[in-house]
């Protein structure tokens, strides 16, 4: 089972900068989780919205920004006053500090064209093993250009996942099933919601489909998931939950 740190250890330290990573690394998750778009200048950021302000505070579109200009903004302060000065780290940045062994889960929140090529050279260029990397993303193509561009790494299509009484999941097991046949992915990464079963997870990974789940803080609801037979779970606490379930 590997815990993945969401926007790194996104529960004590500000999200997507290199303190939260940082912190991430040193509890010893299994690798940490970001969001990255491309800038102006064609340099990859870490941040989770395209527009800046809810954690910068500057109310401005990132793609409109250039590195220069992305790098003067403090994405800390808005945390606590102990974060005053993070920085928005670039892909660039992590990459050059990414501990050997441990994964990073690149989410595309942007497929414009290029972006794929862009991730594959900085990875050569920093000597990052394959192995270490997965992308994934909500759109099928960024999805379907890394799996063609990038054959070699995982490549996980993210979705939500709803349930109702009355209508079952959304979506459903065939539903999921049809687009990532469709995106060629190697599998899911889910909303971990509380009524995921074993039922539904068994369909996806007899077809041979990795299962993996988002966003889970909680003991409780983690262990309900492993036991459903989850592959990986991505929470603001990753390395607080892989010690709980060292320790028991």
């Amino acid at each position: 089972m590997k815990f993945i740190a969401h926007r790194g250890e996104s529960m004590d330290a500000p999200e997507n900068t290199m303190e939260s990573f940082r912190l991430a690394w040193e509890r010893g998750a299994d690798g940490v989780e970001g969001d990255f778009h491309m800038l102006k200048d064609r340099k990859i950021v870490c941040m989770h919205d395209l527009n800046a302000v809810r954690t910068t505070g500057e109310n401005v579109d990132i793609q409109e920004l250039d590195s220069p200009q992305i790098r003067r903004l403090d994405a800390g302060a808005w945390k606590s006053p102990r974060w005053r000065g993070a920085g928005v780290p670039l892909l660039d940045d992590i990459f050059a500090e990414l501990p050997q062994g441990c994964e990073i889960y690149i989410e595309l929140k942007d497929d414009s064209d290029g972006i794929v090529e862009l991730i594959d050279a900085l990875a050569v260029e920093h000597g990052v093993p394959r192995s270490q990397l997965v992308i994934i993303s909500f759109s099928e193509k960024a999805v379907i250009t890394a799996r063609q561009l990038m054959p070699d790494i995982k490549v996980l299509l993210l979705t939500g996942l709803k349930y109702s009484p009355v209508t079952g999941f959304n979506p459903d097991p065939e539903t999921l099933l049809n687009m990532l046949r469709r995106t060629g992915a190697h599998g899911v990464d889910c909303c971990g919601i509380t009524e995921l079963n074993r039922e539904y997870i068994d369909i996806i990974k007899k077809a041979g489909y990795e299962f993996h789940v988002w966003t889970v803080n909680e003991p409780e609801a983690a262990r309900q998931l492993i036991a459903a037979g989850v592959d990986s779970i991505t929470s603001d606490c990753a390395a607080k939950l892989k010690e709980y379930f060292r320790n028991i």
